[in-house]
């Protein structure tokens, strides 16, 4: 059992799915930009969900089946934010 917790382990951290950042006003522009130029090449990341803590504000990036990016802003509590391939849906309110 240690052995598959290990593996498990391994694979969130080398070979994530998404990536979700809490921006704060002093690094935004690095998660948006730098972060996501270096998280890109992981070849399994399929979702980069920028968040902002200070309001209901969400952008999802997420790769295409043509491996390019495509991205969706969040802006009200009730939205519907959706990540199809890992089976999971949830309203923009239910991250505050």
């Amino acid at each position: 059992m240690a052995t598959n917790e290990h593996a498990t382990q391994e694979l969130f951290l080398e070979a994530p799915a998404l990536i979700a950042e809490v921006m704060s006003p002093s690094s935004r522009v690095y998660d948006a930009i730098d972060k996501f130029i270096a998280y890109r090449t992981i070849p399994q990341l399929q979702y980069y969900l920028l968040v902002k803590p200070e309001a209901p504000i969400a952008n999802l990036l997420q790769r295409t089946p043509a491996g390019t990016w495509q991205g969706q802003d969040y802006t009200d509590k009730d939205a519907l934010v959706e990540l199809p391939s890992l089976g999971v849906s949830f309203n923009l309110g239910e991250l505050y």
